[in-house]
């Protein structure tokens, strides 16, 4: 009677979770509109700095996908969502009573483990998937995903102070290893990809992007960034990056709205954010990023030039939006002229009206280096390599753990700016693998690379193509940055390339075209 009973009520679940109205959330969820919802969402948390609020309806939405989602497709982007949700008030870096420290610190330690709870027993449950699956699931880049994590776990071994530091580098190694490999390994287990509409995706990191910017903007509206008309760059910051931070995460957007102006009917629209988010990146005053994005811009256009059937609107879109920028240039000058004034300065030989407070430095102090307008000027970068380079010929196997010892890469990443639990890192992935991991740390990377590299030219699409240019502007702003040893930058590149592998399946087994899709 009693297994009766429980088949019963077993049957009337899964009939609910395949109901229509069910169904209809879920197409909701898992559509630019729910993206959009969970954008303002975010963006809410960030100007209200309510992200416990965020952190709760994330973990609302993960506990409804575990009981009625068909997989768990829908929870990859809320990674980024909540990496990004943070306002500037609450950043753990800069505030001494942040939201992230205390009671609430631990209510979201506590959200975290219950939405972990929850995926897991979804995941014990559910045929379709199981932990089985978690470990025989054929994926092409593990390998190489697998030697960077032991890499990261062996950084260190044998360096003086190895000990002192072991549990704080190895759980550090964890959150590296995590934030590399998690998405690739948990969501290609756990996730239809036949079913599964990689628009979506882009969708994704095309939102994710134009939050980050109104982020941004409304730090010029709200926190004083414009003073006496002019930007103090020092000011640009949020409780998740400063600019650089910034300006990568708008830039890794641009490839993708160049994509998706691919996929639908009047898809040459989606060239006017593609432009707006390559001008918001300017307005990061971040060098390395606008470099970046200018080419990214460039390269994203001349494909979509190429392979786009709607070439005389694109075209005219294309002059209207030159139009456009020139008229606004002739009208307001002199008023852009003053915006970026002090840049020149910020670049060659830092800021006199730099807050005290930033990063621990003392107001009026900068680096003593030249070039023109900044472009020559390396910001101390090769003086923070040439120590690297130091660190990796006294350590040369594993490295001297992610900790420096002795010296604190760059002036800007001082132990007051940075002393909780993440470590200055050394602006460069190379220098950061060799100092940190040492030879044993570069080789997994160049395996690991390698293998991505066959991965996108191997039965490359149109999507894959697009996906790799947004990896490869992510590897170039990581030559002059630390974004790869960054939590949320490493997210993406965990996303992407997980897309890049399974989600063009559906379409080698069912080509389709979609620029015949309705849509923008």
């Amino acid at each position: 009677m009693e297994n009766t009973q429980k088949t019963t009520f077993l049957q009337r679940f899964i009939a609910a979770r395949e109901s229509k109205p069910i169904a209809t959330v879920n197409k909701w969820c898992a559509s630019p509109i729910g993206l959009s919802f969970f954008a303002l969402l975010t963006l809410v948390g960030y100007l209200f700095s309510l992200e416990l609020l965020v952190y709760s309806v994330v973990v609302a939405y993960v506990l409804y996908v575990c009981l009625f989602g068909e997989d768990f497709y829908t929870i990859i982007p809320l990674f980024l969502f909540c990496y990004v949700a943070s306002a500037p008030e609450n950043n753990p870096a800069r505030i001494e009573f942040s939201l992230y420290y205390g009671g609430t610190g631990i209510a979201i330690l506590i959200l975290a483990a219950v939405a972990v709870t929850a995926l897991l027993l979804r995941v014990g449950l559910d045929k379709k998937m199981g932990f089985k699956r978690l470990f025989t699931k054929k994926r092409k880049l593990a390998l190489g995903f697998a030697a960077l994590a032991t890499a990261f776990f062996l950084s260190g071994i044998g360096s003086a102070g190895y000990l002192d530091l072991a549990w704080k580098n190895l759980f550090f190694a964890l959150l590296q290893a995590l934030g590399f490999g998690l998405i690739y390994f948990f969501f290609s287990a756990t996730v239809n990809w036949e079913k599964r509409d990689k628009n979506y995706f882009a969708w994704a990191i095309l939102i994710v992007g134009v939050l980050v910017a109104l982020e941004m903007f409304s730090l010029f509206i709200f926190c004083g960034i414009v003073t006496d008309g002019t930007i103090d760059r020092s000011l640009i910051y949020t409780g998740w990056g400063n600019y650089n931070n910034i300006g990568a995460m708008i830039t890794l957007a641009v490839p993708f709205a160049f994509y998706l102006s691919l996929q639908y009917k009047r898809g040459f629209l989606l060239l006017i954010p593609a432009s707006l988010l390559t001008a918001a990146v300017f307005f990061s005053c971040s060098r390395s990023s606008s470099v970046v994005v200018a080419l990214g811009f460039v390269g994203g256009y001349i494909l979509t030039a190429i392979k786009t059937k709607e070439k005389l609107p694109f075209f005219i879109t294309t002059g209207a939006l030159l139009t456009a920028l020139a008229v606004l240039c002739i009208i307001f000058h002199e008023y852009l002229g003053a915006l970026f004034a002090k840049l020149p300065l910020i670049f060659n030989g830092g800021n006199p009206d730099i807050s005290p407070d930033y990063i621990g430095r003392p107001a009026g102090t900068g680096n003593d280096y030249g070039g023109f307008l900044g472009l020559f000027n390396d910001a101390k970068r090769f003086e923070i390599y040439g120590e690297g380079l130091n660190v990796f010929l006294k350590y040369p196997v594993f490295g001297e753990t992610f900790y420096p010892q002795g010296y604190q890469p760059g002036a800007f990443a001082t132990l007051q700016g940075f002393n909780g639990f993440f470590p200055p890192r050394w602006h460069n992935t190379f220098i950061q693998l060799l100092a940190s991991c040492g030879v044993v740390g570069l080789i997994a990377y160049l395996f690991h690379r390698v293998q991505t590299v066959l991965l996108f030219f191997k039965s490359p699409s149109l999507f894959k193509t697009f996906i790799g240019i947004g990896v490869l502007l992510l590897l170039l702003m990581s030559m002059l940055d630390c974004h790869l040893f960054n939590i949320g930058p490493a997210f993406f590149y965990s996303a992407c390339l997980l897309f890049a592998e399974f989600a063009d399946k559906k379409d080698e087994a069912n080509p389709t075209t979609t620029i015949d899709k309705e849509g923008v």
